[in-house]
């Protein structure tokens, strides 16, 4: 396994910067559940939340791109590589995530 950099964001608070183990429970301990992969940015940022959040009654994210669905519970933003697999964010998508998604 190895770590990477990825963009968090709690539920009244601004995006984070973690290095996290790249492992599917590292994920799932961040949104406190199953994983939801639930937007994609123009610039291939990818974010997942907490599939069941609004069930748990979870706190809303205020966060959205296109998706008109309320998000509950943390969230988190990655890239993506050419197969698929997880990757860190780039210092261009640290930058997007720090100023135009607060």
């Amino acid at each position: 396994m190895s770590d990477i950099t990825i963009g968090v964001k709690h539920p009244g608070f601004p995006w984070t910067l973690w290095i996290v183990e790249d492992r599917l429970k590292t994920y799932q301990n961040i949104v406190s559940g199953y994983i939801e992969h639930f937007e994609r940015s123009e610039s291939g940022i990818e974010f997942f939340c907490n599939e069941n959040g609004k069930l748990q009654g979870l706190i809303p994210n205020v966060f959205s791109l296109r998706n008109q669905d309320v998000i509950c519970g943390p969230i988190f933003a990655v890239r993506t590589d050419e197969n698929g697999e997880f990757a860190s964010l780039t210092n261009e998508d640290i930058a997007d995530l720090l100023t135009l998604f607060k």
